[in-house]
């Protein structure tokens, strides 16, 4: 599945360089093409892993963004939590991160990081981000059984919605 930006808007390479000098490394270079060839990051179109369910992915982070989006935010913000040489790529559902190895013996595998596990939170989902952005897919096109069995909405909150129009 193609990745659907909500606004794709590649950036120019001086910008990347600029940030890998901030990281004080080269970022891998699949993902340094899409960010110069496809998007700078955003939102997307809500897919999951075909390989892995758990894993839907919300948005790809891009360089000198200033919004939520922002890699070197990122990078800040999770400083400490993620295991040493991954570095965050992308939102999964959740709360939790797509990232890239970028030191060790497998630079540019994309790694799942469940930031609600204790131990083993980081596994390899795939080689590449090329072979991670192919098993992509559309929530409709694969059969995920919903977990829930009940919700509690606030009513105060649900009106609001049907106000918006969105309920």
């Amino acid at each position: 599945m193609p990745i659907r930006f909500d606004d794709p808007q590649p950036i120019d390479r001086a910008a990347v360089r600029t940030v890998e000098e901030q990281l004080g490394f080269d970022l891998p270079a699949e993902y340094v093409e899409l960010l110069t060839s496809v998007s700078n990051g955003g939102s997307v179109e809500p897919a999951v892993f075909a390989d892995d369910l758990d894993i839907g992915v919300v948005g790809f982070l891009g360089v000198a963004r200033a919004d939520d989006w922002d890699l070197a935010t990122r990078v800040a913000q999770y400083a400490g939590d993620l295991p040493d040489g991954l570095l965050p790529i992308a939102d999964a559902e959740g709360g939790n991160l797509v990232c890239t190895e970028v030191s060790g013996g497998r630079i540019g595998s994309i790694w799942f990081w469940d930031h609600e596990r204790a131990e083993d939170a980081a596994r390899r989902v795939a080689a590449s981000l090329d072979a991670f952005i192919e098993g992509l897919e559309s929530y409709d096109n694969v059969d995920v059984a919903p977990e829930v069995e009940s919700a509690y909405i606030n009513p105060d909150f649900l009106a609001k919605l049907k106000r918006e129009g969105k309920a």
